[in-house]
């Protein structure tokens, strides 16, 4: 007699068992949107005042007797940046949010909760993912923020050329200059692509890495320089080509319009919805942070 097996059951009637769980691992984790300072603005052009001490003058000497002169102090400036208006939508068949699923009870709060997530992640990529400019934007032209990388001073940019490859030596260049300016950054932000690199420091000639317990630990979480230390901080979305020396307390991200979901007008048979979040961020000074650029 035939013995029915399981891959005798063509027919598919056979009970499946499908994890309620969903597994994720893509990266969530915004540095730089989560150690800026929060705030808010109230209009689409978010402005702040910047002012510098006269340089010191080891010749600031008069005579006895002498008439005071006086200049015109250098006024102060005005540094701003655009609000960017940042969406997800998401699109639900009727059908879809009513039959049953496997690990979620509504197919509409998950594409909120997923899209959500993808939202934060596109404001820290335009915070760090590239040199962008901001672009005041029309009817037909949507605005954009500058980002953070954009808003750093040349005067504490620091270029490094060698192939590319992130140098201890640019690191402190720009940790100088920074110092020298008066700043105190504290993060030595970098995207993963130098994290070896950073590592590497710790076998610089001259230098012993201690193994305990036959554990090798190859990573460097704090560098500590004459000018100061700098945690490392490791961030996902920032562009390779930039790393940043960064004091959060000048950094701002100014919310206009906070993060809201809003269902949309109905049209056919399915809900719509849009999570928007409208805002700027604004480095203080541009001078309070630190940056080396990375060539080929």
């Amino acid at each position: 007699m035939a013995t029915v097996t399981t891959f005798d059951k063509t027919a598919g009637n056979l009970v499946r068992d499908v994890s309620e769980a969903i597994a994720q691992i893509s990266p969530e984790n915004t540095p730089m949107f989560t150690t800026a300072k929060k705030t808010s603005c109230d209009a689409t052009l978010y402005e702040a005042q910047t002012d510098a001490l006269a340089a010191a003058d080891a010749d600031n000497a008069h005579v006895q007797g002498a008439d005071a002169t006086y200049t015109v102090p250098t006024d102060v400036a005005i540094i701003s940046n655009r609000t960017q208006i940042f969406q997800k939508t998401a699109s639900i068949a009727g059908t879809t949010e009513a039959v049953q699923k496997y690990g979620i009870a509504s197919q509409v709060a998950y594409a909120v909760s997923q899209r959500g997530a993808e939202l934060k992640r596109d404001i820290e990529a335009a915070l760090v993912g590239r040199d962008q400019a901001a672009v005041t934007g029309s009817s037909s032209v949507a605005a954009k923020m500058a980002s953070v990388i954009n808003q750093v001073d040349s005067g504490v940019t620091v270029a490094t050329a060698a192939g590319g490859v992130l140098t201890e030596v640019a690191i402190l260049d720009a940790h100088e200059a920074c110092y020298a300016e008066g700043a105190d950054p504290s993060i030595l932000m970098t995207n993963p692509a130098h994290a070896q690199s950073i590592a590497g420091f710790a076998t610089a000639s001259g230098r012993n890495r201690d193994i305990t317990g036959g554990e090798l630990y190859n990573a460097i979480d704090i560098i500590v320089s004459p000018f100061g230390e700098l945690s490392v901080v490791l961030n996902r979305f920032q562009s390779e080509d930039h790393v940043l020396l960064v004091d959060p307390d000048y950094v701002e991200v100014a919310t206009l319009r906070p993060m809201t979901t809003e269902r949309l007008a109905k049209t056919g048979d399915a809900e719509k919805v849009a999570i928007r979040w409208e805002g700027t961020n604004l480095v203080k000074h541009g001078k309070s942070q630190g940056m080396v650029t990375i060539t080929a």
